[in-house]
C-alpha cells in the first residue's frame, strides 16, 4: 500500500534573508537562514541560551537552548520570528529513501523514476522537493502512484523560490552543456523558481 503525503515547507522571506526552516530537537532550537553575502555573526538570537552560529554555502546555521515556543532572530535592518517544530521522521522510518528536486518533470516521468529505483535499488520511499510554483503535480502523481506497493512518497513544496536569482529557467536550451552557438543566444530572464539551485542548505533541511 502506498502512503502519499503532500506538505509545504513554510519558509519566510524578510528582505534579502530567508528563514528556510526552524527545528526543535532535545530543547535545542536549530534555524537555517539563507542570505548570500551575510556572515552568520551578523545574526542575533533572542530567547535562547548558549547561541551558536556557523555557515555553510550561503546559509547560516543558528542554534541554542530554547525554553519558549518562539525564537526571534535579528540582524541589521531586519528581524523574523521563528516557531521551531519537532523533526518529522515517522513517514520514512526504516525505509530506503531517495531524494529528488523536481521543477518541470511530468508526473509520468517521476513515476518511471520511482519504479526504476524501486526495482533496481530497493527504494521504498521518496522525498520529492517540488521547486516549481505550479500547483497540481502532487495530486497528479498521487493518482498515478497507487501500484507502487509498500512505498512512501512525500511531495514537499517550498513557499519560497530556491533557485539562483541571477539565472533563468534551468531547462532552457541556453544551459545545455553542448548548446551550439551559445554566444549568439539570448540568456533567459531570471526565474528563481526554475533556475539552478541557489544553495545546498535544502539538503540539510529535508533530513528532518
Amino acid at each position: 500500500m502506498v502512503t502519499f503525503r503532500e506538505d509545504k515547507l513554510d519558509a519566510e522571506q524578510v528582505g534579502d534573508v530567508t528563514l528556510l526552516d526552524a527545528l526543535l530537537v532535545d530543547g535545542q532550537a536549530r534555524l537555517t537562514l539563507l542570505s548570500p553575502g551575510r556572515a552568520p555573526e551578523a545574526y542575533t538570537l533572542h530567547g535562547v541560551e548558549h547561541a551558536h552560529r556557523a555557515g555553510f554555502g550561503t546559509a547560516a546555521a543558528l542554534s541554542g537552548s530554547c525554553a519558549n515556543d518562539t525564537v526571534r532572530v535579528s540582524w541589521p535592518g531586519g528581524t523574523v520570528l521563528a516557531e521551531p517544530r519537532p523533526p518529522d521522521l515517522e513517514l520514512f522510518a526504516g525505509r530506503n529513501v531517495g531524494l529528488a528536486l523536481r521543477m518541470e518533470d511530468r508526473p509520468e516521468t517521476v513515476l518511471d523514476w520511482l519504479i526504476w529505483h524501486r526495482d533496481t535499488h530497493g527504494m521504498s520511499g521518496a522525498l520529492i522537493v517540488d521547486r516549481a510554483d505550479r500547483p497540481g503535480f502532487g495530486a497528479a502523481l498521487s493518482r498515478l502512484a497507487g501500484d507502487l506497493g509498500d512505498f512512501a512518497v512525500m511531495v514537499l513544496r517550498p513557499s519560497v523560490p530556491l533557485g539562483r536569482t541571477d539565472l533563468g529557467r534551468e531547462g532552457d536550451p541556453y544551459f545545455a552543456p553542448d548548446a551550439p552557438g551559445r554566444d549568439r543566444m539570448t540568456p533567459p530572464q531570471p526565474d528563481p523558481w526554475l533556475s539552478p539551485l541557489g544553495d545546498v542548505a535544502i539538503y540539510e533541511v529535508v533530513r528532518h
